[in-house]
């Protein structure tokens, strides 16, 4: 039976809404600058904030590392070139809202659009715990993940690592225990149906 991750809990509830672009990054920013972190990924730098970056931030927006007027024009041929392609969105966030990215996936045309937007939703899990739904037709998916605000890996880590290896060493996005195939379908709705039930933010009088 697949579960779905009850310890997981949405950061977002916890929060006034004055302060939902607010993440407090002291955890994550401990930890890499743990000397072992920094070993195990190249850097010699200690890690400060992401407003005392401002270089690296202009230098991903220069570089390509946001969407373009011609985003799906690129999506498509990088597609027809047959490179896999994950499209990843949590169903919380709403500066990329995943009702937006559904609309790019279905939007794209390339050779196998028809054959992906016939594709059904199907759970994705991890060890049998379910973070989000998937529609994917071979190197093509789509992925929302449940419970996850606009830093998928920040609100849902277990089920960022599971969608980043499962993309880059060619398994299905669902599972992870089938190689992709050109005619890999998921089977399941044509819709992603999963709702949680209305959790109120709290009250000035409660934080």
């Amino acid at each position: 039976m697949i579960q779905r991750p009850q310890h997981v809990r949405f950061k977002l509830r916890s929060m006034r809404r004055d302060d939902l672009l607010t993440i407090d990054t002291s955890d994550f920013a401990d930890m890499l600058n743990l000397p072992t972190v920094q070993d195990a990924i190249g850097v010699d730098l200690n890690y400060s904030t992401l407003l005392a970056n401002d270089e690296i931030y202009y230098a991903f927006q220069q570089t390509g590392d946001f969407i373009f007027p011609n985003f799906i024009d690129e999506l498509e041929t990088i597609l027809n070139s047959s490179v896999r392609v994950s499209l990843i969105y949590g169903d919380a966030d709403y500066i990329c809202n995943w009702f937006g990215g559904e609309a790019v996936s279905l939007a794209v045309n390339y050779t196998h659009a028809h054959q992906f937007r016939k594709a059904g939703y199907t759970p994705m899990t991890v060890n049998g715990v379910e973070y989000g739904e998937t529609r994917e037709y071979g190197n093509f998916s789509f992925t929302r993940v449940y419970e996850s605000g606009h830093e998928v890996p920040y609100y849902q880590p277990v089920a960022a690592l599971a969608l980043f290896n499962r993309t880059i060493n060619m398994f299905d996005i669902a599972t992870g225990t089938k190689k992709i195939t050109p005619d890999y379908v998921t089977n399941g709705t044509a819709k992603a149906t999963h709702t949680n039930s209305f959790v109120p933010l709290p009250t000035s009088s409660s934080t």
